[in-house]
């Protein structure tokens, strides 16, 4: 049985033990030039380039099984002649932003400025500057995350390489070379990221990636000499913009040699602003070359597909589907018993026409014809990724677009104002509007105002009506923009009725009001015309306004007056015996007259003294009216005996 002395020493133990699994589970902050990071905790490494090396050497001998530990590096430029490095636990190693915190070594011999072989750690936040010498690496990355850095080569002279990398992910960063190569890879992941190749005029030797074994680039943004060179099997390219620059060089060339077959999975691409050059280049020089092209686009280039096969059993192929190429200029090229191939499926044969290709914008503009071009279906495929090179849907619209880009089908956003909400029949009010189109290279197309008393204005983004009868009215605002999307913007506004004093018979009240008011006795309508007489109905619209139809003109005597309009169909009749005109009936006799239908439309519109008219466009209840004779009267509201009419005849 045990003692008591055993068991305190065992509990002891045990203690023990769970402190230092406690010390080893904790995070730690290792801070270099952070008075922030000190102040909450951490541990303070000091402020120079090797404190940067010590910081990492102490979180490599610090076992943790819980969060990472952290290297905080401030702002400053950090110089090592040995570089830095880290390949321990996974860390997260966070500088003050890129071209805040720099890293960067003499110019001399020696390895790279930056090494991580961390699985699960992150470098973020920081530039890696490569200084004017030849052959020199910027970083090194075989495993782990780099995000949101920059590689910056400041070089005269051919550097080796900005980012070596054969394993982990280089993310949504720059890198940046003045000659030489921005990427070589040997594999990993290069994703949502610029890079920018070497871009001398004469050395030939200016790649933007240089892939040498299966790697992928997802998301980017490629230029340089040749942006895109590869013997890997395979390289995978989706969602991304290979941009030559202007230059005569070569978009993305594959090459299968002795060293092996070479094999490039190319989804949504675009390769576009060549000087002449080649789009895509596939050679297979004594050993197999094949690239798979699928909704991409290829354009601005002197040849846009150019398949090389050198040497006997060798072969060379493309296999392109729902892609944009001029078919017509494309080459294949056998030689000694080789075998060249293009094989073009669904090829979209046209000008994508982007949104501004002078300034580098390669989105869709409205009305592309690569819009809704591409693979069909609403479903992705295997492995397609979700989003485009901006980061937005893939498929929108049921349908993928070509091209590295997928046009949004935003509808544009409209406002509308009145310079008055609340208003007495009669009164004036002054309305505008104002759209904007969300997708880039869009605009707005056509404005128009509508009323909720089927009145409408002439075309525009502003517009002026009064109101007629008291109550709660609508006006709308309804735009489209140049891709035909359409959208509205509603504004309300209430219309009081005249005050007693207004509508009385000239009783003086009027003057006690503050009001001029017009004895209805002395007010009356004349000349009440249709011109022409004959005329077709609109297509579409209200009863009144626009541009089709017929002119009503007639003449206000008096002040201003509430007019209502109705019009009535004109029908065949007979005199019965009782005089009365009636609809013919078989074997009936009687002389013809006319007689009229039901009232088939009608509405008010406020009249000031003098000369009014407006636009009549043959259509009520939303429908056009049917061929035949129509009779239209007219009355002031508070003179309903006073009629006066007006024929008009619906042509077929």
């Amino acid at each position: 049985m045990p003692t008591r002395r055993t068991v305190l020493a065992a509990l002891t133990c045990a203690c023990l033990l769970m402190f230092a699994a406690a010390q080893a589970a904790d995070a730690t902050d290792y801070c270099v030039s952070e008075a922030g990071c000190v102040a909450a905790g951490g541990i303070n490494e000091g402020t120079s380039a090797n404190s940067i090396q010590a910081a990492f050497e102490a979180a490599e001998k610090h076992t943790n099984s819980g969060a990472p530990d952290r290297v905080l590096i401030g702002a400053g430029t950090y110089s090592r002649s040995e570089g830095f490095a880290y390949g321990g636990d996974p860390v997260i190693v966070r500088g003050a932003g890129a071209g805040v915190t720099v890293l960067t070594r003499p110019v001399s011999p020696g390895p790279s400025i930056l090494a991580l072989s961390s699985s699960g750690s992150t470098v973020q936040g920081l530039t890696v500057l490569i200084p004017a010498q030849a052959g020199l690496i910027g970083v090194t990355l075989s495993a782990g995350t780099l995000e949101g850095d920059a590689l910056e080569a400041r070089s005269a002279l051919t550097t080796a390489f900005a980012l070596n990398i054969s394993g982990g992910v280089f993310t949504h960063g720059t890198v940046d070379v003045q000659s030489g190569t921005g990427v070589e890879g040997h594999g990993g992941e290069v994703a949502y990221s610029t890079i920018l190749g070497g871009r001398s005029a004469t050395s030939g030797l200016d790649f933007g990636v240089q892939a040498l074994a299966p790697m992928t680039l997802r998301g980017d943004r490629i230029s340089g000499g040749t942006p895109v060179l590869s013997y890997a099997n395979p390289l995978t390219v989706e969602d991304s913009l290979i941009d030559l620059g202007g230059t005569a060089g070569h978009g993305v060339q594959l090459v299968g040699n002795i060293n092996g077959k070479s094999l490039a999975f190319l989804r949504h691409v675009a390769i576009v602003h060549g000087g002449g050059g080649i789009g895509l280049l596939v050679e297979g020089q004594k050993e197999n070359a094949t690239a798979l092209l699928e909704n991409s686009i290829i354009s601005e280039v002197e040849t846009p597909i150019w398949v090389i096969a050198e040497g006997a059993g060798t072969t060379a192929s493309v296999s392109a589907d729902y892609s944009s190429f001029d078919a017509s200029k494309a080459k294949t090229s056998p030689s000694g018993g080789a075998s060249a191939s293009l094989v073009a499926e669904h090829v979209l044969s046209t000008l994508p026409s982007f949104v501004s290709p002078l300034t580098g914008d390669y989105r869709l503009a409205p009305g592309s014809p690569l819009i809704d071009a591409g693979t069909p279906g609403a479903t992705l495929g295997l492995g397609e990724l979700a989003t485009d090179l901006a980061g937005n849907p893939r498929i929108v619209h049921g349908r993928r677009d070509a091209g590295a880009y997928e046009y949004q089908w935003h509808a544009p956003t409209v406002t509308g104002t009145a310079d008055k909400t609340r208003v007495q029949i009669g009164k004036p009010v002054s309305f505008a509007g104002s759209a904007a189109a969300v997708e880039p290279g869009d605009a707005i197309a056509s404005y128009q105002w509508t009323f909720d008393d089927g009145a409408t204005a002439p075309a525009g983004a502003s517009a002026v009506h009064a109101f007629a009868m008291p109550g709660a009215h609508t006006a709308t605002l309804s735009v489209q923009d140049l891709a035909g999307l359409s959208a509205s913007a509603v504004v309300n506004v209430t219309a009081t009725p005249l005050s007693p004093c207004a509508a009385a018979a000239c009783s003086g009240c009027g003057a006690a009001a503050g009001e001029s008011a017009t004895c209805p006795l002395l007010r009356g309508l004349r000349g009440l015309r249709i011109k022409p007489r004959s005329f077709h109905a609109a297509p579409a619209g209200g009863m009144t306004g626009g541009r089709r139809g017929a002119s009503v003109s007639y003449t206000m005597l008096g002040g201003v007056s509430l007019v209502r309009f109705t019009f009535k169909r004109v029908l065949p009749g007979i005199r019965s015996s009782s005089g009365a005109c009636v609809a013919p009936r078989r074997g009936a006799h009687g002389r013809s007259c006319k007689r009229f239908g039901g009232a088939l439309g009608s509405f008010s519109r406020i009249s000031p003294a003098g000369g009014n008219g407006f636009r009549l466009t043959g259509r009520a209840g939303g429908k056009a009216l049917k061929p035949g004779n129509y009779l239209l009267s007219a009355h002031i509201a508070s003179r309903p005996q006073a009629i006066a009419t007006a024929a008009f005849r619906i042509l077929r």
